[in-house]
């Protein structure tokens, strides 16, 4: 028995669903161990999720889901191994056309929280209405509490135009102090009326603004759906500075909670100037990622999630009587059920506090 090592490189880092490998008469595979890296130099390979077929002339690996890694190596087992010619099949994005017949098959949920919102809630609703038209049905879910600038008013006047539906709870500021428990108070209601309406897709978006009319466009925001069954979660990136990193998790670019950070830079920096640093590292125009980011937790201002992923999962706001992102709580469920959760650089919103930015110039 002899072992053999070989490496495919995934430079594009295309969404890879099966690599198969061809020999010549004679030869016979015993074994093949799949295993993928992420990194830009190879380092920190991990073992695969796949099936493995061995028949008389080749052998098939089928990934249980299918992977954008930029590297993927095979260590085969082997005796006479001859004449070997790898081959990978790769998830072919939908055209317009397949797309458009796609949407038309499937339903979409938008839920948002408002409050005080007013100037912005009926522009962000018009965006979601609109681009929910694209799909064969779509609804709209509204939870409002406490506020006071007619926000609430404004979102029922739209009712009888939009297929928006208002849930209220008034007072709610009283019984829930922090704003992270009132947030996932008000997530969790809006996840159970969207659940309820047997949708596809569940479509969570911030009504404060960083939806405009041009942003997501609908190409923009349709991308995701040409690859569908890669993803459980789809989010976004802003057009212009990335700025919701307190619901980013990523194991090496933001492991955990970037004002916490302090406890790790030098006290004589002060907690201000240090989660000043931790914020800024990250805080640049992700339009430039080259593939889909794998994440554990990220936001944006809006998120596109399978329904089936979200069953059974709900948003904490706080941990051990500490304010936490109710978004983190949500992900970690999510990905303890192995759920794949992706930024995509082709899925654009307005980033908040800012102008749209230009697309930065490839190399």
């Amino acid at each position: 028995m002899s072992l053999a090592s070989f490496i495919l490189n995934n430079s594009e880092l295309d969404f890879i669903r099966q690599i198969v490998g061809r020999f010549a008469a004679g030869s016979q595979v015993l074994e093949v161990v799949l295993s993928e890296c992420r990194t830009l130099h190879p380092q920190d390979w991990q073992l695969c999720d796949y099936r493995l077929q061995r028949l008389d002339d080749r052998f098939e690996l089928t990934l249980n889901r299918p992977s954008n890694a930029r590297q993927f190596r095979l260590d085969i087992l082997h005796e006479n191994l001859q004449g070997l010619e790898m081959l990978t099949a790769r998830a072919t994005p939908l055209d317009d056309g397949a797309l458009a017949a796609l949407l038309k098959q499937r339903s979409i949920a938008f839920v948002g929280c408002a409050r005080q919102c007013a100037d912005a809630v009926e522009a962000s609703l018009r965006k979601l209405d609109s681009l929910g038209r694209l799909f064969g049905r779509h609804e709209i879910h509204v939870f409002e509490n406490d506020s006071t600038d007619g926000t609430a008013e404004r979102v029922q006047a739209l009712a009888g135009e939009l297929p928006v539906r208002l849930i209220q709870e008034t007072g709610l500021a009283g019984k829930l102090p922090q704003r992270t428990a009132r947030l996932a108070y008000g997530r969790n209601a809006l996840l159970e009326a969207a659940l309820q309406s047997n949708t596809d897709y569940v479509c969570v978006a911030d009504l404060d603004g960083v939806l405009e009319p041009g942003l997501p466009s609908a190409s923009s925001f349709t991308d995701a759906f040409r690859i569908d069954d890669c993803w459980d979660a789809v989010f976004p990136v802003n057009a212009g500075m990335y700025y919701d990193i307190w619901a980013l998790r990523h194991p090496v670019i933001c492991p955990g909670d970037y004002m916490l950070r302090g406890v790790d830079l030098d006290a004589s920096l002060g907690q201000p100037l240090a989660v000043h640093f931790a914020a800024t590292s990250i805080q640049v125009d992700w339009r430039g990622l080259k593939g889909w980011l794998p994440v554990d937790s990220a936001f944006g201002g809006m998120g596109v999630y399978k329904a089936a992923a979200l069953r059974g999962a709900r948003y904490i706001g706080t941990v051990d009587g500490r304010e936490t992102c109710e978004h983190v709580t949500l992900h970690a469920q999510l990905r303890r059920r192995d759920a794949r959760l992706f930024v995509s650089p082709r899925f654009v919103v307005a980033s908040h506090g800012q102008q749209p930015a230009p697309a930065p110039v490839s190399a």
